[in-house]
């Protein structure tokens, strides 16, 4: 149940982060064509760049779960780290993601409403840090990594 459900997670906090990035960029071009934006602010090429890793990893995780849930794989030590793995790497890029995009949307980024807002967005992925703590993945991830080496043998 919660390696399917870090997986769930993560694409909705993959999302949030798209749509925080989206934001950002809209405000960017608002900006340019009224012509008081100067450059885009770099922070939209990192948070792309950022958001690239977990697209990729859950969409191979997702595929690599279907085989699992489809009866095509077993699961494996290896598919756990993974998914556990995924939560991490979501839930903290997602967030800077998140915080790129504000620095790039500025103050309409911080208001509560408005199409540039991404205050919500940031609230609602603080959540994904301490809902089942990261480190406490990583410990479980650093011991289950040990067994994984121990079964390849």
């Amino acid at each position: 149940m919660i390696p399917l459900t870090h997986l769930l997670w993560a694409a909705v906090w993959t999302g949030l982060a798209a749509e925080a990035l989206d934001r950002s960029v809209r405000m960017a071009r608002r900006k340019l064509t009224a012509g008081t934006g100067g450059q885009p602010p770099a922070a939209l090429a990192e948070a792309r760049w950022r958001l690239a890793g977990p697209e990729a990893l859950l969409a191979e995780t997702a595929t690599q779960t279907q085989q699992v849930l489809s009866g095509q794989a077993r699961p494996t030590v290896g598919l756990t780290v993974r998914i556990n793995s995924l939560k991490v790497a979501a839930s903290e890029t997602a967030m800077e993601i998140a915080f790129l995009a504000l620095r790039g949307c500025g103050i309409a980024g911080y208001m509560e409403s408005g199409p540039f807002s991404v205050a919500r967005i940031i609230r609602d992925l603080s959540s994904s840090l301490v809902m089942i703590g990261n480190d406490w993945l990583l410990h479980t991830n650093s011991q289950m990594l040990l067994m994984e080496r121990q079964e390849a043998r």
